[in-house]
């Protein structure tokens, strides 16, 4: 074996050396199946961006491979006869369609990752960002922990497993629980990872001479980096917002000219590993220069709400009383990296086919129908929806009777007709209803019958969140509306004399577990008495038990314990767990 190694080893050198870098390649992945070195691994990591590409252009940018059907049959057309380099493009893009484009990628990509630690990286990676977190996406992940089987590498397995600890942390516990499973069962399965025994004397001296020309490779790289155009390097990050490679390669290029921007990317990168140095820099660098980094479109966002992910605007607010403003940004391409949009954006803004990382979207029907009328995919997985005004709003409000509704709102069948096909959603997870500002208790009129139009919608199956706002009253009879729905729903109250918050959360049988927070300031005797009302009203659900927690350190009323213990007496089929 180690004379084998080593003719890989010295032929994989004289090919380096040579120009022959395609061919390298070829024997460095040979040697690496003999024995998984980190210097093989380096200087494959180096030699990719050397590789020849089909799908690389001229100017350096890679495609997109969205959620269209067209895209989609290019990945796989793709597939077919990729090379090393193309291979790693197309595993790093396996999830930018929706779960089930995803998880036939991944399927096609069986047998790809056990000989090339690049491509077993790049399957961490994809784990590590948790693109798709709802019940109904297991199947990507059935994939995802398949190919995981295939890596062989003893760091990286390390790694994998390593990101049990993110997704009990990022994503609902039913969901991180199955994954959990899932992961620990297909790796015990798995062959065991491969550790290389110490170099003898033969190998030794070509890996030591492997390092030296890998360390020469890079430093041409980073030559060719620092000659580089930057606005080429910025548009590559805009074309394919989740390639992380562009965002290195301009992190470099910034920390060598000494711009601060290039350290916070960097340190984003691994945002999940840093410490708490690492943090407070972190904090620092935002608050001196996020402002400067929005350049035009720090004129229309909000500083609360917004969020930098990987050097990058993330997450942002917009709210702009200028229409100049508005308009002057839309088609930006900063907005490209944007995955949640919130607050009041416009049409030109939201729909404008740059924001193609988003994910999350505050939207009225008008918006939504906006979407619609564009007639393309989009990937939201996350809708903010403002409900209409009811056609009938008048009648409410000029209702004397608060406490016994006399009157039903009633939605303009119109308002609604954009939400009856969410053709440009068809990966939405998240559905989060809010009222109309301007008519906030209009919510007190609406019975569960009335958000019945919300199971009608083509991703009605695929939801795994629900937010918005009924009447305590008809707490027990929302839950026992869902449950015969079969949906998977979390949902969520606001705080007020008439609509408190919870959350249920369903089980397998259509039962529900609530937890009712009370805030610091609700553990009082006049609050115990509204959700001691909710109470009664939920234990006419579905609903096997309700923990009460009360935020911050302050501890319940005596008073208002008595209360809630009053209440929970009485309910002879609903456990009510109360704090301490």
């Amino acid at each position: 074996m180690g004379s084998k190694l080593s003719q890989a080893l010295r032929a994989a050198l004289a090919g380096i050396e040579g120009g022959r870098l395609d061919r390298a390649d070829d024997l460095l992945r040979t040697a690496w199946r003999m024995a998984p070195y980190p210097q093989i691994a380096a200087a494959l990591e180096v030699l990719v961006a050397e590789l020849p590409s089909a799908l690389v252009a001229e100017d350096g940018m890679a495609p997109s491979f969205d959620s269209s059907d067209e895209a989609d049959l290019a990945w796989h057309n793709a597939a077919a006869d990729a090379g090393p380099r193309d291979r790693l493009l197309l595993l790093r893009a396996a999830a930018d369609g929706n779960s089930r484009q995803g998880a036939t990628r991944l399927h096609a990509a069986e047998g790809w990752v056990g000989g090339d630690p690049r491509l077993q990286r790049a399957l961490v990676e994809l784990a590590e960002a948790i693109p798709f977190r709802a019940r109904s996406t297991k199947q990507f992940w059935v994939e995802v922990f398949a190919r995981g089987a295939e890596i062989d590498d003893a760091t990286v397995r390390a790694r994998l497993l390593a990101t049990a600890t993110l997704f009990r942390r990022d994503i609902h516990a039913v969901m991180a629980q199955w994954m959990v499973q899932r992961l620990d069962l297909v790796m015990a399965r798995a062959p065991p990872p491969r550790t290389p025994a110490p170099p003898d004397a033969e190998t030794a001296p070509l890996l030591d001479k492997l390092s030296e020309l890998t360390a020469k490779l890079a430093a041409r790289a980073r030559q060719r980096e620092t000659q580089a155009d930057p606005d080429a390097l910025l548009a590559a990050i805009y074309q394919a917002p989740s390639d992380d490679s562009a965002r290195r390669v301009y992190a470099d290029y910034l920390v060598e000219r000494g711009d601060p921007r290039g350290e916070l990317i960097h340190l984003q990168l691994r945002s999940h590993q840093l410490g708490r140095d690492e943090r407070r820099r972190e904090k620092q660098l935002l608050a001196r220069h996020g402002k400067d980094w929005l350049g035009p479109l720090a004129k229309v966002v909000l500083a609360k709400g917004l969020r930098y992910e990987r050097g990058f605007v993330a997450a942002c607010v917009v709210s702009s009383r200028s229409e100049r403003d508005l308009a002057a940004v839309a088609g930006d391409p900063r907005w490209s990296t944007v995955v949640e949009l919130l607050g009041t954006p416009t049409e030109a803004i939201a729909c404008d086919e740059t924001l193609r990382a988003l994910r999350t979207l505050e939207a009225d029907c008008a918006l939504v129908d906006a979407f619609e009328r564009r007639a393309r995919a989009t990937a939201i997985e996350t809708l903010q929806l403002h409900l209409p005004v009811p056609h009938n709003a008048q009648a409410l409000f000029d209702n004397p009777h608060v406490d016994t509704p006399a009157v039903a709102a009633v939605f303009d069948e119109a308002d609604l007709a954009p939400l009856r096909t969410l053709h440009s959603m068809p990966r939405l997870q998240r559905l989060i209803l809010l009222p109309a500002e301007s008519t906030a208790l209009v919510a007190q009129y609406l019975r569960p019958a009335d958000y019945g139009w919300i199971f009608e919608i083509p991703q009605a199956r695929q939801l795994e969140l629900l937010e918005l706002e009924i009447r305590l009253e008809y707490a027990g009879e929302l839950l026992a509306y869902v449950a015969a729905q079969r949906f998977p729903i979390r949902v969520v109250r606001t705080p007020s004399e008439q609509l408190l918050r919870f959350e249920a959360t369903f089980g397998e049988d259509r039962r529900a577990q609530v937890i009712l927070p009370l805030r610091a300031d609700e553990g009082t005797a006049y609050w115990a008495r509204h959700f001691g009302r909710l109470l009664t009203s939920l234990a006419k659900g579905p609903v096997d038990r309700v923990t009460v927690t009360l935020a911050g350190k302050k501890r319940l009323a005596r008073d208002a314990r008595a209360e809630l213990e009053r209440v929970a007496a009485t309910l002879d089929d609903v456990e009510v767990v109360l704090p301490v």
